[in-house]
């Protein structure tokens, strides 16, 4: 229906680019091709679009150049954001059935660095090294480390740990110790 276009495969021409072209990222989209899409769409919607001021202004929410421009935004957020996806994928690149379950502040505190290296970290570490850094991932082992030294050595942080139980729900879990320093 619209004409989106990648910037790796077409070329946009630079002067025409706040006229006639609406672009987002690596894609574009012709304002031509929206308001064909609108009288192809239906004739309510057509008959409603020509309503609209005829004016080039795309500051005025009446004219149809913002309506154009807000519809060619929104479809250019749309494809980005669909691009941007990341399936969860095994090593085999089949689906992914063993996704990261909700991890609540005990689960961490109570779990051995080792353990928690070799049984949450090593299994997904191929899958985090595509979207996270080496430092980010370094960064994680620290602070699930850190979080198991507070709950040995700091009883105000074991207390407010062993307070949760299978009621505590996950974003109250994790407030709960966000007010302690460890």
């Amino acid at each position: 229906m619209f004409g989106v276009k990648h910037t790796q495969t077409e070329m946009i021409d630079d002067e025409m680019l706040d006229t006639e072209y609406c672009t987002s990222g690596d894609w574009w989209i012709e304002y031509k091709d929206i308001v064909e899409g609108i009288a192809d769409s239906s004739r309510r919607a057509y008959e409603r679009f020509n309503k609209l001021e005829d004016n080039a202004d795309f500051m005025d929410p009446t004219s149809q150049a913002y309506t154009v421009r807000e519809i060619a935004q929104f479809i250019l957020d749309l494809i980005t954001g669909v691009h941007d996806l990341q399936a969860e994928r095994n090593n085999s690149n089949g689906p992914a059935r063993d996704s990261a379950p909700h991890v609540k502040p005990g689960d961490l505190a109570m779990c051995r660095p080792s353990r928690f290296r070799s049984d949450v970290l090593d299994p997904r570490r191929a899958r985090l090294e595509n979207f996270w850094s080496a430092e980010d991932i370094e960064l994680l082992e620290q602070q699930q480390q850190e979080i198991y030294k507070a709950y040995r050595d700091d009883p105000n942080f074991k207390k407010i740990v062993d307070s949760h139980d299978h009621t505590t729900g996950f974003n109250e879990a994790w407030d709960s110790i966000s007010r302690v320093q460890f």
